[in-house]
């Protein structure tokens, strides 16, 4: 395995008077990765003929941002900030695979590339009239997706070259090239009753248009494919009460209108994937989703303690259940389709906290125990189901030492995950994995004021275990689970230098 990764980062700043300042970014990473395995794979069918695969990935990415602070004077518009950004990255995954095909010595080549650009603007303002706090904003992105995959096949004795692998004809795009434009206009009054309640109202307006365009390339790829333009538009209102106690300890509750229009490969993607027996279906009558949230909370910080514990629920008009397992063809293949659940419900509860050690004893002074729980369920109300796509409870545990000038930092990072075992099989079965705990071991130095090493060794003890999201759709049967396992025992490197 050889990792190569290359980044800048440039930020100049201009004062025009005592209150206005101009901001350009600029930065830049390039990573790569290449890795090789030589010996004879076996993992299922996918891999059994395989004798060396070689994979080739290379990610880069760029991002510009002009940013200008200033005052107004205007009443309404005290202190504002606007915002221009660009951002461009490019995936591109090259796979060689050397196997037997039918006792013949062949290469297969695969080259997947995704490109994404953004262009966006935002505007926001911050104004205090009396015992109002308003904050008023404008933001719009445009978004261009663009993504092509690759492949040919070598016969290494002949020479001969096919670009048709297992019933695929490449090239081609699973998804047509993407246009999406995002728009939305919001106002927050944060309104202080007295010392101890607080009242926060709030409204957002948002615009959503999804246009895919069919070029010759998806057109070869997908002769008999519809593909839907989508425009949305909503109006979330938002209320808030936050109540102030002594010892720093507020509490709050709050009400939250939600909405969610079709990520663009939900409705229109279409892959299909022979090598593991998989077809993903596009989803055209994808309706947008839209929630109302209630929450329940208290906080409580002060000095050398951080505490925080939130009760939510949600109703859903529409839930998009992204890339649901939804059975199989008559030909045996499973299909995965993104869908909408008429009414479905999600609730659980978060809690957070911090301690320094030294609040309790002085011998323990650098010491510190961050601990974050997170509970989520979900049903389908039209069949009484659980949603596939929550995660199973998880808890993190950090014990963490720093030196007195906190030069050095050590921390071990404890994650415990339980079993998934409420799962909707009425479409299939699905493999569920046990629980898990495991540690990584993570060390900071602080070399100079701009430069730092770190150096990590996760999963310590080894640990087989998978993740419900890399599974979720999986039949239990499936051989390729083997192969999705998260990684064994790894180590992590870095150096950090700042100008």
């Amino acid at each position: 395995l050889d990792w190569d990764s290359d980044s800048f980062f440039a930020k100049a700043t201009y004062a025009t008077n005592d209150t206005d300042l101009i901001s350009f970014t600029l930065q830049s990473a390039k990573s790569s990765m290449k890795s090789k395995n030589n010996a004879l794979l076996g993992v299922g069918r996918q891999f059994r003929n395989s004798t060396q695969i070689n994979g080739d990935d290379e990610t880069d990415m760029t991002r510009a941002s002009l940013e200008y602070q200033f005052s107004s004077g205007l009443a309404l518009f005290e202190d504002n900030v606007v915002r221009l950004y660009y951002l461009d990255s490019e995936t591109d995954q090259k796979t060689v695979d050397f196997r037997t095909s039918r006792g013949t010595p062949v290469r297969q080549n695969r080259d997947f590339n995704f490109k994404q650009k953004i262009l966006g603007f935002e505007f926001n303002s911050f104004a205090q009239i009396g015992r109002h706090n308003l904050v008023t904003g404008i933001d719009f992105s445009r978004t261009e997706t663009k993504e092509r995959r690759n492949a040919s096949q070598t016969n290494l004795l002949t020479g001969d070259v096919t670009h048709t692998l297992l019933t695929e004809s490449f090239p081609l795009r699973d998804f047509p090239n993407t246009k999406t434009d995002e728009f939305g206009v919001f106002v927050q009054d944060e309104m202080d009753l007295n010392s101890n309640w607080t009242i926060v109202p709030a409204v957002r307006f948002d615009y959503y248009h999804l246009s895919p365009h069919k070029d010759s390339l998806y057109r070869q790829s997908h002769p008999n494919s519809d593909v839907v333009s989508i425009t949305e538009t909503a109006l979330s209102p938002k209320f808030g009460i936050l109540r102030h106690f002594d010892n720093n300890v507020s509490a709050y509750a709050q009400y939250v209108r939600g909405f969610r229009a079709p990520p663009f490969e939900d409705a229109n993607i279409g892959l299909e994937i022979p090598l593991f027996n998989i077809r993903a279906i596009p989803n055209p009558d994808l309706e947008s989703e839209v929630s109302d949230g209630f929450e329940l909370g208290v906080r409580q910080g002060r000095a050398g303690q951080h505490f925080n514990a939130a009760l939510f629920y949600t109703r859903y008009k529409d839930f998009i259940e992204t890339k649901a397992n939804v059975g199989k063809d008559p030909s045996g293949t499973t299909l995965i389709q993104s869908r909408n659940l008429n009414r479905a419900e999600i609730y659980g509860f978060e809690l957070s906290y911090k301690t320094d050690l030294q609040y309790w004893s002085n011998n323990l002074l650098g010491w510190s125990v961050e601990t974050n729980l997170a509970v989520t369920e979900g049903n389908n109300l039209e069949t009484d189901e659980p949603i596939n796509s929550i995660s199973p409870a998880q808890a993190i545990i950090n014990l963490g030492w720093h030196n007195t000038n906190e030069k050095w930092q050590l921390n071990l990072v404890s994650t415990l995950t339980k079993a998934k075992t409420r799962v909707d099989e009425t479409e299939a079965d699905f493999y569920k994995p046990d629980g898990y705990v495991i540690f990584d071991l993570l060390t900071h130095y602080q070399l100079t004021e701009n430069s730092d090493i770190r150096f990590g060794i996760f999963n310590l003890t080894d640990k087989k275990y998978w993740r419900w999201q890399d599974v979720r759709n999986l039949d239990p049967n499936e051989s390729f689970i083997q192969a999705v396992t998260r990684p064994e025992r790894n180590v992590s490197l870095s150096f950090s230098q700042k100008w």
